[in-house]
Formats: structure tokens, sequence, C-alpha cells
């Protein structure tokens, strides 16, 4: 038993001594950088993310991104670069290629970064090709330019699939 505490205490000092000798958050964006199974991708930059927001190691993991063929690794770097990150959320969003939710995602995620005529393209573009999750975050962005969006609105208002969150936007606007 004192052998099996004395193994212990020196895994746990080598473990300590280990992690003190290097930087966790360069690490991780290295492994990141080299790693090609894309659950394991997500996870490494989730913890990036979580863990070490302000580290330059995570900002510039995060911008690495762009590249990725990975349309959500794209859109959660995009989200945690913020306002630099805004080119990766509308590519993720007019990507036909990315899911409709992550589609839908990005587009909530821009929220009124979004011009009107920018909103308006992303929608008609879901609308034809039957995204639906894109096409309903697309309508409720547009609800937020008010008399703006009225004849937009009132066309979606006509769409069996957008015509609850037309409605809403539709009231949301205060034009009677």
């Amino acid at each position: 038993q004192e052998q099996l505490i004395a193994v212990v205490r020196a895994g746990l000092a080598l473990g300590a001594h280990l992690m003190a000798s290097s930087d966790l958050a360069t690490r991780l964006a290295r492994n990141l950088a080299l790693e090609s199974n894309t659950g394991v991708r997500r996870r490494i930059l989730l913890t990036l993310v979580r863990e070490f927001p302000d580290h330059e190691a995570t900002r510039e993991a995060l911008r690495a991104m762009r590249n990725d063929r990975d349309a959500e690794l794209r859109l959660q770097a995009g989200i945690a670069l913020g306002a630099e990150g805004r080119d990766m959320l509308m590519d993720v969003a007019a990507n036909g290629k990315a899911s409709d939710k992550a589609s839908a995602r990005a587009v909530t995620a821009l929220g009124r970064s979004l011009t009107l005529d920018e909103a308006t393209k992303l929608l008609k573009a879901a609308c034809q090709a039957v995204r639906v999750q894109t096409a309903r975050a697309c309508v409720g962005i547009v609800g937020t330019y008010g008399c703006e969006a009225l004849p937009l609105l009132s066309d979606a208002l006509l769409e069996s699939a957008l015509g609850d969150v037309a409605a809403r936007a539709l009231g949301a606007t205060d034009d009677p």
C-alpha cells in the first residue's frame, strides 16, 4: 500500500511537471491542426474556446478554421471569433454543402449584422434549396428591419413552413 501511494504521488508530480513545463493551449492548437478525425477536432476546438478563449494559440487556431472542410468547425470558429469571424459565418450560411441546421445557426449568429439585402438573398436561396431551418432563421432576421421588410414578410407569411415565423416578425414591426 505504501508503494502504491508512492507511485501515485510520483505520477502526479510528473504530470504536474509536464503540464507546467509546456503550454497546453499551444499543444492543443497544434494537435487540432494535425488531427484528421473530425469529431476529435471538434472537441479540441471546443476545449480551446472554453478553456483558453483569450490565448493567442486559440485565436490562431480559430482563424485557421477558415479553410476547414467541416462546416460545423467553421461555424464554431466563426462564432468564437465574433466580428472577425463574420466571413466564416456568411460562408456557412450561404454554402449549400453545410447542413441546414449549421446554416441556420450561422444566420442566427450573424443576426442584425446581416443587411436586409444579405438576409433576403440568403432567404431566397434557402427557399429554393428547401432549407427550412435556414429560411426560418432568415425570416427572423428580416423581421428586425421593420417596415422595410413588410413586402418580404408578407410573401413569407404565405409559405407554410415560414408562416408562423413571418407572422411573429410582422407583429414585431408594430406597423398596423
